[in-house]
């Protein structure tokens, strides 16, 4: 978050990750809710809830096709 608050809506490529994430249920393309307790542990050792799974694809400013999957919300 900014000082002002607001959430940066861009996407960081992170290529060792296992899963990507996103706090945007709408950045899904597929996704669907889900109900069980593993959390995402992030860096200040804080966990954080999983509410969705699913993927997305988008094209990159090259032109080609990006497809992410094990994605959390």
């Amino acid at each position: 978050m900014t000082s002002e608050g607001v959430a940066n809506q861009g996407w960081y490529l992170d290529s060792g990750a296992t899963h990507h994430l996103t706090n945007v249920v709408q950045n899904l393309t597929v996704g669907k809710s889900y109900s069980g307790s593993e959390m995402l542990l992030v860096g200040n050792g804080k966990g954080l809830s999983i509410t969705h799974t699913g993927y997305t694809y988008f094209y990159t400013s090259l032109g080609t096709l990006l497809h992410l999957t094990d994605m959390l919300c």
